[in-house]
């Protein structure tokens, strides 16, 4: 069943945050525990010679299946092989105590000394947080895990009758036996949630300009009330790094993927003025290179620097707000546009990470840096727009499609002459034919738009929208022109 949360502000007064600050602080402890002992656990199973080569079978196994053209006993072979080892590493954790169940039972005993201050469900959950999260490091999915600070976490039950309870009667929430905590302000849409059943509710804490403000997020089951309408028909979608371009049967567009270009500015300027006061307070952690020296170090840190790091945590929050507001926009249109939205299933990830080839540079012979997209993807957040797409086409029992990029290639396609041809990203212009020249993503948009079956073109169609989407490409791009916030999309080189 589908699940929506809304966020609603608590009125706290001192009784009230002397009662939550007592459990976050309690909660971060049982976290940090419940991540230690994981850790220890997950190294212990490491050691085990049986562990590690079912591990290293299971690798070879997916390797060799990932092959084409392979014979169907040959098949159901790898897949027995895999079942088994498999079998074996489950059965190894089991031993070793490093399942969720074991990481749960463990949670009780910090919960038995601490006082029991925290409700069980609360304490289950936290558990299974920690254990996600070295989870993460065992299939090598993330490199380390963060301990959290003192009272940062968020709390959160698994129903409405226990733990933290959200009373509908008097629209209060629960905390103790005689403590309750006021909502703040409550509009018609979120007062219309109500009629759905409550599933959790999870109490959070964020610091807003500098204070400390409390919020409950209340799990609802169903689907919220939406405040536009769906389109009908297709939509193509190019999404880049920093940009997104949309070809529907009405528009043509190609826009930003934030408007965040301020607050950007606003963290390097602090983040270069933090690390000069780093530099200048702790001179002896620092080498004659101006590398940090790898012993065990003291940092001094000063009541200024602290003022600008309380700066630097704001910035990020309204970038963070920023964002969402714009995304919410932009989705919003995309789906106004149409129902049946495409796009490429593409790695988010694999565009922040750095390039595996050594490049030398021909004129110094020193190797060209191995970066490709990490800041433009963590300024413009391509994947949340993904995300933000796929949550609200469930609301009206739709999917995004996600079409096949190593089968189609449309950044390479020509439909005139159905050729494959590779272009750099400095090349921004494409000529299909002589006369005939077309924006790169505009045109990618309008040939993922005209996919079927998720792998093939449907020649027809392409070729009886093309004129329409041509005239169209070329009024985006004199708007562009016009605009001026997206020039380097519409000059350059012709390929």
């Amino acid at each position: 069943m589908a699940s929506f949360a809304m966020e609603f502000e608590l009125i706290a007064g001192n009784q009230e945050i002397n009662f939550l600050e007592k459990h976050f602080n309690t909660g971060s402890n049982i976290y940090n525990l419940c991540l230690d002992h994981c850790i220890k656990q997950l190294n212990k199973l490491k050691r085990n010679k049986e562990y590690r080569k079912s591990v290293k079978a299971l690798k070879t196994v997916n390797r060799k299946l990932e092959k084409k053209n392979l014979p169907q006993d040959e098949i159901k072979r790898l897949k027995e092989i895999k079942i088994s080892c498999t079998n074996k590493i489950k059965k190894l954790e089991k031993e070793y105590q490093f399942t969720e169940n074991d990481i749960q039972k463990y949670a009780k005993v910090p919960r038995g000394f601490i006082g029991k201050i925290l409700n069980s469900a609360i304490v289950q959950n936290i558990a299974s947080t920690a254990f996600d999260a070295v989870k993460k490091i065992q299939y090598r999915k993330a490199k380390k895990v963060k301990f959290k600070k003192k009272g940062e976490i968020s709390l959160e039950g698994k129903n409405n009758r226990t733990g933290f309870i959200f009373d509908i009667k008097t629209m209060k929430l629960k905390l103790g036996k005689k403590l309750f905590c006021n909502l703040k302000t409550i509009d018609e849409r979120q007062q219309n949630c109500f009629n759905n059943r409550i599933k959790f509710c999870r109490v959070l804490k964020r610091y807003i300009r500098g204070k400390k403000r409390y919020f409950l997020q209340i799990v609802f089951e169903g689907t919220p009330e939406t405040n536009f309408q769906l389109g009908e028909g297709e939509v193509g979608l190019d999404i880049g790094t920093s940009t997104v371009a949309i070809s529907s049967d009405d528009e043509v567009k190609l826009l930003k993927l934030s408007e965040t270009e301020q607050e950007a500015r606003k963290i390097r300027i602090l983040q270069r003025s933090l690390e000069r006061k780093r530099r200048m307070a702790n001179p002896d952690n620092y080498d004659e290179n101006g590398k940090i020296k790898k012993k065990r170090k003291e940092w001094k840190l000063s009541q200024n620097y602290f003022k600008e790091l309380n700066k630097l945590k704001e910035v990020y929050r309204k970038k963070r707000v920023k964002d969402n507001q714009y995304k919410n926009i932009l989705v919003k249109f995309i789906l106004s546009q149409g129902d049946a939205v495409k796009t490429e299933k593409t790695s988010v990830n694999s565009w922040k990470s750095k390039s595996k080839k050594t490049v030398v540079n021909k004129n110094n012979g020193k190797n060209i840096s191995k970066k490709r997209f990490g800041k433009s993807v963590n300024n413009n957040a391509p994947g949340t727009l993904k995300r933000k797409l796929s949550e609200k086409l469930s609301y009206f029992g739709k999917e995004l499609i996600e079409i096949n990029p190593f089968k189609t290639k449309a950044s390479q396609f020509n439909h005139i002459s159905q050729e494959f041809k590779k272009c750099s990203l400095e090349v921004r212009f494409k000529e299909l034919i002589q006369g005939i020249v077309v924006q790169r993503d505009l045109y990618s948009a309008f040939l993922i738009k005209n996919v079927k079956n998720l792998s093939e073109y449907n020649m027809e169609k392409i070729n009886d929208q093309f004129d329409k989407f041509y005239k169209k490409q070329l009024e985006e791009i004199e708007r562009i022109k016009n605009e001026g916030s997206l020039k380097f999309y519409v000059r350059g080189k012709i390929v």
